[in-house]
């Protein structure tokens, strides 16, 4: 699975390459690569899940464990593009209530440019 990234100012936007099904893993490598990041001190992320195709529990799972290694670390993780197919799987779970969501790449940055 390929992730570019991409910084704007103190914020790094993580973009899968081609389209993917975050599961198994992919989840996996997503997982590690969020922790990688924060490693290296980054910790205001936005993630674009406009190629993510289908997401499973193994996906989910990444995706809310990345938020919270972020946000333990003083951080804020943001979804953009999400897919319908991915929301209707979010809204399902309740997790809409736990991510912050945005319909573009832009907004989400904006989100973070506002929040100081």
């Amino acid at each position: 699975m390929d992730i570019a990234l991409r910084q704007v100012g103190s914020t790094v936007l993580l973009s899968f390459v081609r389209p993917v099904n975050l599961e198994g893993d992919d989840s996996i490598q997503f997982r590690d690569r969020v922790k990688n990041l924060i490693a290296d001190g980054r910790t205001r992320l936005v993630v674009d899940l406009s190629q993510v195709r289908f997401i499973d529990s193994f996906g989910l799972g990444a995706l809310v464990s990345a938020l919270r290694v972020v946000r333990a670390a003083n951080g804020d993780l943001k979804l953009a593009a999400v897919p319908a197919s991915v929301e209707a799987v979010l809204r399902l779970t309740r997790l809409h209530t736990v991510f912050d969501c945005h319909p573009t790449m832009e907004a989400a940055l904006k989100s973070f440019q506002a929040a100081g």
